[in-house]
């Protein structure tokens, strides 16, 4: 408020705190979905890495000799001619996968085993030298699969919370309804009140009143 020129004077406006708290995730996944589409990290098929823009990754195995050793100090090795070699195979998550994959000595072979794909990397015996290629693809499936949970246990709180209102309106108006029965029926009118006006006491008829006797009384003197 020192500040002499008035357009060097800057207002903020802070939202309440509980505003804050919901709004800023969904601000914060909106500017990350945003930017993983501009950085063609998103697409129809789920979030690719590298970005379908970029080169894909690349490994180079260099100069790899699978043979084993043919002796072990002083001994000679029981084994001749033996190498590592073969298959290796690695199952990926269901909605993960690599795609673009490629093979300089072709020793990549991809499958799919029940809606998950297979990556086998055959291990060619003696020596040999591979750059792979691949880019890592995660698909929507994915991320409902881990986080369908969350959703879930919301909606069932909510379905326990309405169906508890429910009842706990029933008993209410089923209490009220039983009040206003019993109320009814215990209520006497005035002429049901009077017509059992002395009526347990030995000495007065059947909807006789103590004045009917008084008077019975003065004219029996």
């Amino acid at each position: 408020m020192s500040e002499s020129n008035p357009e060097d004077l800057k207002l903020s406006l802070v939202t309440s705190s509980i505003q804050s708290i919901f709004h800023r995730p969904v601000q914060m996944a909106a500017d990350a979905v945003t930017k993983g589409l501009r950085g063609s990290l998103l697409s129809g098929d789920g979030l690719s890495y590298p970005p379908t823009n970029e080169e894909t990754i690349t490994i180079s195995t260099g100069p790899v000799d699978t043979n084993l050793p043919t002796e072990y100090g002083d001994v000679d090795s029981p084994i001749d001619g033996a190498a590592y070699s073969g298959p290796i195979t690695f199952t990926l998550p269901r909605g993960v996968k690599v795609v673009d994959v490629s093979s300089s000595a072709g020793n990549v072979i991809l499958s799919e085993d029940g809606g998950r794909q297979t990556v086998t990397y055959i291990v060619p015996p003696g020596e040999f030298e591979d750059d792979l290629t691949f880019r890592i693809q995660i698909g929507w499936i994915y991320f409902l699969i881990q986080f369908w949970v969350y959703p879930a246990i919301v909606l069932l709180l909510l379905v326990m919370f309405v169906r508890r209102r429910r009842r706990k309106k029933k008993r209410k108006k089923n209490a009220l309804a039983n009040r206003q029965a019993a109320v009814t029926k215990a209520q006497l009118g005035d002429h049901e009140f009077a017509d059992l006006a002395g009526f347990s006491s030995p000495a007065l008829r059947h909807g006789e009143t103590i004045e009917d006797m008084a008077n019975i009384d003065e004219l029996s003197r």
